[in-house]
């Protein structure tokens, strides 16, 4: 039986989509990457957003998430979950955030995809409440690296 992601959420992505564009904008712009595009513009299925390399011209794109559980996820499990439908995203890194975007784990795609080939279905609780069940990619935490972020934007490695 085949599980179907959750649905889009609208207006979850208009309240948490926001924040780490800009934010990672900030990072990239410092390391001298500059945004492609417009900070706004959706890549859905894609990716969220992306940077060019001022020197070589190398691209980078990142997938975010905002995960309200964040400080669960670093200190206690030994995986993370990502959604099985992001296998198939063009991001270069997935980068989950702490809901305050004082902190942000980040893998690359290319190590999520290690494991597309055993899925797991659990139960998720959606943001009204009700539950679904999801198919996954369960990462283990070996593959993620931690980082604080700094007042500056920078980045400090847990």
């Amino acid at each position: 039986m085949e599980i179907e992601g959750k649905p889009f959420e609208q207006d979850q992505y208009q309240k948490y989509d926001p924040i780490p564009k800009k934010i990672l904008w900030k990072i990239m712009l410092a390391k001298e990457w500059n945004l492609l595009g417009d900070v706004r513009d959706e890549h859905f299925r894609d990716y969220d957003i992306a940077f060019q390399n001022g020197e070589n011209g190398h691209e980078l794109r990142f997938e975010n998430e905002v995960r309200p559980d964040f400080e669960r996820i670093r200190r206690e499990f030994p995986t993370i979950h990502i959604l099985f439908r992001k296998r198939v995203s063009k991001a270069h890194y997935y980068v989950i955030w702490h809901p305050k975007y004082t902190q942000i784990g980040m893998a690359s795609l290319n190590d999520i995809r290690l494991y597309e080939n055993d899925p797991k279905i659990i139960l998720c609780r959606m943001h009204d409440g009700s539950t679904i069940q999801q198919k996954i990619i369960d990462v283990p935490k070996s593959h993620w690296i931690f980082y604080w972020i700094n007042e500056q934007d920078k980045l400090i490695k847990i």
